[in-house]
């Protein structure tokens, strides 16, 4: 991914983080389900005792092994699981016998918690994705999920229409700000969090004119607030290509590793049945 390049306006630069972390979830959803994934599961289908009696029927499950892939990289934790142990029931994989959904729960429960070292960084991708679409929206920028349901609790929250007159005035002053360095763009990080926060219902204002425009209490807790500040922050550091790990970084850290750095993680994690210690 190439990197983004300063001096910009914000506006310039709130899309090109949408790009940014548009494409790094993508890639990180292909790598996980083609490379890592097939992998890993094969790993864990060939050594992990809970799988023994499936292993002698089944030694290389490859159509089965490519499908949980998918199933893990669409769906979250209980819906995963439960489409995982219909496909070992429905491929005969848990033979039809007393007990076999059970069995079939019990393994794909092994199989979904097992690979839970992987997904870790699709986890991170998809927080980082959902910190990035809230600040875009308040902006007035569209996302690629304003198609689809609301991606976050800010989004629920979000005025659709009939906006504060000054915070359009806002909105228009942080599109049109001029970037010219780190600093200028973590400082315009914190202007677009303290706008999400108002339009939220929960911030607090640090001028009169915010003050006019305070909303009721909303429902979410300067804590998330804090934590999508921070994860927002990150993606712009690798959008402009700025390493975090650098102590001379001028934009405010909650994590040294990237998305990139996390995902290239993974071609170290053992693949053999000894380092995974489950046998």
């Amino acid at each position: 991914m190439s990197t983004f390049k300063l001096p910009a306006t914000g506006d310039a630069l709130a899309y090109a983080v949408r790009g940014y972390i548009d494409e790094a979830y993508e890639e990180v959803k292909g790598q996980l389900e083609w490379k890592y994934l097939p992998k890993g599961l094969m790993a864990i289908w060939t050594c992990s005792p809970l799988l023994k009696e499936a292993r002698k029927a089944y030694a290389e499950p490859v159509s089965e092994i490519r499908e949980i892939c998918h199933i893990i990289v669409t769906f979250p934790g209980s819906t995963a699981v439960d489409r995982i142990r219909d496909l070992l029931i429905h491929g005969q994989i848990v033979p039809n016998a007393e007990g076999q959904f059970e069995r079939a729960h019990e393994m794909a429960s092994e199989l979904f918690t097992l690979t839970m070292r992987y997904t870790r960084v699709q986890n991170l991708a998809r927080h980082i994705r959902t910190a990035v679409n809230s600040h875009l929206k308040v902006l007035g920028i569209e996302t690629t999920r304003d198609r689809s349901r609301s991606s976050s609790l800010y989004d629920s929250a979000m005025p659709r229409s009939n906006e504060d007159e000054f915070i359009q005035v806002r909105i228009n002053q942080l599109r049109e700000t001029k970037l010219r360095n780190e600093t200028d763009v973590d400082a315009w990080a914190d202007g677009v969090n303290n706008l999400l926060s108002l339009t939220s219902g929960g911030g607090i204002m640090t001028t009169e004119q915010l003050e006019r425009a305070k909303r009721q209490q909303g429902t979410v807790s300067s804590g998330a607030a804090n934590s999508y500040k921070l994860r927002f922050k990150q993606a712009l550091a690798a959008t402009l290509g700025i390493d975090l790990s650098d102590k001379n970084a001028r934009i405010e850290k909650t994590s040294n590793k990237s998305i990139e750095g996390l995902l290239q993680d993974l071609e170290n994690l053992p693949t053999q049945d000894e380092p995974l210690n489950i046998c």
